[in-house]
């Protein structure tokens, strides 16, 4: 590739151009390649520790508004389970005498199971999904696909009223949910609290099922992690 150079004198202006080298061409677009790329990665990392963070905050709000139902004398007890990729919530009512469990037999994901009869309410984080009535039936769905953050059972009948089972994931950005686990270390997915009232009592419990002082959760994303601890 030839280089073409000429001038053009009008008064005292001169103007001058000079064409770039093949050479020249070749390191620009490699400069920009090394550039973009570094960006890439770097932007990759910043979000993928964003997201870690927003898990953090669900974990902190979500013990919160537990807590905040025990001293409001919604519950009398609650246990939150820490599985590898969503939360499990069971708050019990003082006055609860209709049976309602998680069922960990759902062919697609997760779900609720009751020996009794009354109406099955499902929500999300917003509204009621649905009412069905049911009589020794279980209700399952694909949580992990869902848009939704958060499914929540409870049955009625006849003034009677079940406990409140919740499945809560760990990630808002439903994008990204299968890339962001606990990990299984000493007190990880498989552990779980218990808050009691009136007072808020709190137990703590490793995937074992031992009691601990405290838990200690690993949040991952690829290469990003942030430990948080409970106590």
């Amino acid at each position: 590739m030839k280089n073409h150079n000429w001038t053009l004198d009008i008064g005292h202006w001169t103007l001058r151009k000079r064409g770039f080298s093949l050479v020249e061409l070749m390191v620009t677009v490699a400069i920009i390649a090394i550039v973009s790329g570094t960006a890439y990665v770097g932007l990759g990392s910043f979000r993928e520790s964003v997201i870690v963070q927003q898990s953090i905050e669900v974990l902190k709000d979500t013990l919160y508004i537990v807590e905040q139902e025990i001293v409001r004398d919604e519950y009398e007890r609650a246990t939150i389970y820490f599985d590898e990729e969503y939360l499990r919530v069971y708050a019990e009512p003082e006055d609860a005498s209709l049976n309602l469990d998680f069922q960990p037999a759902c062919p697609d994901d997760v779900g609720v199971v009751t020996s009794d009869m009354g109406q099955l309410k499902k929500r999300n984080e917003k509204v009621t999904i649905r009412i069905k009535n049911v009589n020794g039936d279980s209700d399952c769905g694909n949580f992990m696909t869902s848009e939704d953050l958060k499914w929540e059972w409870q049955m009625f009948y006849n003034g009677n009223v079940s406990p409140n089972v919740r499945y809560i994931h760990y990630n808002p950005n439903r994008d990204t949910t299968s890339d962001l686990t606990i990990t299984n270390d000493d007190s990880g997915f498989g552990s779980y609290m218990v808050i009691e009232g009136p007072y808020v009592s709190k137990s703590f419990f490793d995937s074992t099922g031992t009691e601990v002082d405290e838990l200690t959760l690993t949040l991952t994303d690829d290469d990003n992690e942030e430990i948080f601890t409970i106590n």
